[in-house]
């Protein structure tokens, strides 16, 4: 999953930085890279978004470009 969230943030950065005067883009966020931690019975695991953490926040995207697009029309 880091490759794809890496993917993901190279087009979503941009996106952030055109749409950053508006007030909607303080919802707007880069993807964090999930973190491998150590439990205390010393098992490693990942932390971080899962799959549904990454669409809800696509859909946030989403929304924003469609509100952008829409603003710029009128």
């Amino acid at each position: 999953m880091n490759r794809i969230l890496a993917n993901i943030n190279k087009v979503l950065e941009p996106l952030r930085e055109i749409m950053k005067e508006e007030v909607y883009a303080r919802f707007l966020e880069k993807l964090e890279e999930p973190e491998t931690v150590t439990d205390p019975d010393g098992n490693e695991k990942l932390t971080g978004l899962d799959y549904s953490d990454v669409a809800l926040a696509l859909t946030q995207y989403r929304g924003a470009m469609t509100r952008f697009a829409a603003d710029r029309l009128m």
